[in-house]
């Protein structure tokens, strides 16, 4: 039933049409008539209505409300969607690596992308995933390591990378050694050099024996090395396993223009 006054839909149990006011008791309300369409002001009309749901949902879900363009319970669902859908994304976005401001051992990160700032080496860029932002900032191959007296001789070489970590996520990150692998090629795989980092930890270094804890807004810089054979190339530093999310980035520095 419609309004006799404004033309617009009513109940037939109001007694005052929510539009205009008119005591429906007073008058007969009837039937849908069409000249009653050209009654309406522009912004009470059905396709200016879908026409702001498309534009600014906000204020569409509110025109269909008010015109009540279609039947309440499905409105309820509408709105309620689109609510979660708001919520939803808001919180992806807070908690993606960002360009919040986390200065430790001399790194600024600047993402996303993952870009972040490392003394003496200028930005760099790596890439991101589930909050975790990971980038090359040092290239090291050498057949031997020795350091006070301590040495390790490579069946090979070994190949040690410098790397940045960035937790922007809300809890610890917990990483062991089995996160780590270099790949050649993408398939080759080869393993975190136990024997390598004891002997680097035994210098004032940032190399640290897994397993290590990266707390939450944080950003580290760590040496992982590892032992391939001579030949080897083509080489990506795969990170996995307890991020949830496998991270590839190639075995070299890429500055940032």
């Amino acid at each position: 039933m419609y309004c006799n006054k404004c033309g617009v839909e009513v109940n037939a149990r109001d007694k005052l049409c929510w539009n205009c006011g008119t005591d429906l008791e007073k008058i007969t309300p009837v039937f849908y008539r069409p000249d009653m369409e050209k009654r309406k002001k522009f912004w009470q009309k059905t396709w200016f209505t879908w026409f702001m749901v498309f534009l600014c949902w906000p204020v569409g879900l509110c025109l269909l409300w008010k015109n009540r363009v279609i039947n309440r319970k499905v409105l309820n669902i509408l709105f309620f969607g689109f609510v979660a859908l708001a919520v939803f994304a808001y919180w992806s976005d807070r908690y993606t690596v960002s360009g919040k401001p986390a200065k430790v051992a001399g790194v600024q990160s600047e993402v996303p992308p993952y870009v972040c700032d490392v003394k003496g080496v200028g930005k760099i860029k790596g890439a991101v995933a589930s909050y975790i932002g990971i980038a090359v900032s040092k290239v090291v191959e050498t057949d031997n390591i020795d350091i006070a007296g301590y040495s390790r001789k490579a069946k090979g070489k070994f190949v040690i990378l410098s790397v940045v970590i960035a937790n922007e996520s809300n809890e610890t990150l917990h990483l062991n050694y089995k996160d780590f692998k270099l790949l050649e090629h993408g398939t080759k795989e080869y393993e975190y050099s136990e024997d390598a980092a004891s002997v680097l930890k035994r210098r004032e270094s940032k190399t640290r024996l897994f397993p290590y804890e990266i707390g939450p807004g944080s950003v580290l810089i760590v040496d992982i090395p590892f032992e391939i054979y001579r030949g080897a190339h083509d080489l990506q530093l795969k990170v996995g396993g307890s991020i949830g999310r496998n991270i590839t980035v190639p075995v070299k520095v890429e500055p940032v223009k």
